[in-house]
């Protein structure tokens, strides 16, 4: 239910906020935290663990990589909307597609939720490789998209033949390369043939 509000009440109020505004303590910006001016030294058995697993580079950043961080807090204030235009058109070029072909996300698991939300459902299952990278289980199981898992070959890599026969109607392959936990990669020869006999229907 709405309460009416005359205009000497409404002036009242607007007065009041402006008084409020005045008063206010100024706004303090928070000093950035300093990054490290070298990269840290790789871990060893005597002070930690690597974990190759997690995709953890144990060397750190590179130099080139920290100075392009400290640049980049230059224009952290801007919306990123420009340089990333141009950063689609130059991989676009690099890779042969069309910028919009191309996605950014904040890592893998960002763009592994966005392809779960739009390719898949409860009749349209997930076929994915076992075991390999688990984020888009998750997107799966939100989705209430049946996983259909295929058991790695001997030698750790995708079995693409059984992959492909796994489900007619499955809304998403998953292709990990190179798979993670095993490190296995499947050769781009194989891979470009596998694309070449999945339905239209179906995202890989």
């Amino acid at each position: 239910m709405s309460t009416p509000i005359s205009r000497r009440r409404f002036a009242a109020l607007l007065g009041l906020g402006a008084a409020s505004a005045a008063l206010r303590p100024s706004l303090v910006l928070a000093k950035p935290p300093s990054l490290p001016a070298t990269p840290a030294p790789p871990k060893t058995a005597a002070d930690g663990i690597v974990r190759l697993s997690s995709n953890e580079n144990p060397y750190g950043p590179s130099p080139a990589a920290l100075d392009a961080m400290r640049e980049s807090l230059g224009v952290a204030w801007r919306y990123p909307d420009e340089r990333v235009d141009q950063l689609a058109a130059t991989l676009a070029k690099l890779h042969g597609v069309a910028p919009e072909q191309i996605l950014f996300g904040s890592g893998s698991s960002e763009i592994l939720r966005a392809a779960g939300s739009a390719t898949l459902a409860p009749d349209r299952p997930l076929v994915l490789a076992d075991p390999t990278f688990e984020a888009i289980r998750r997107s799966a199981k939100v989705r209430g998209a049946e996983i259909v898992p295929v058991p790695l070959t001997a030698d750790f890599r995708h079995d693409l033949p059984k992959m492909l026969a796994a489900r007619e109607r499955a809304g998403l392959i998953y292709l990990c390369n190179p798979n993670n936990p095993t490190g296995s990669i499947t050769p781009d020869k194989e891979v470009q043939a596998f694309l070449a006999r999945v339905p239209k229907e179906t995202t890989v």
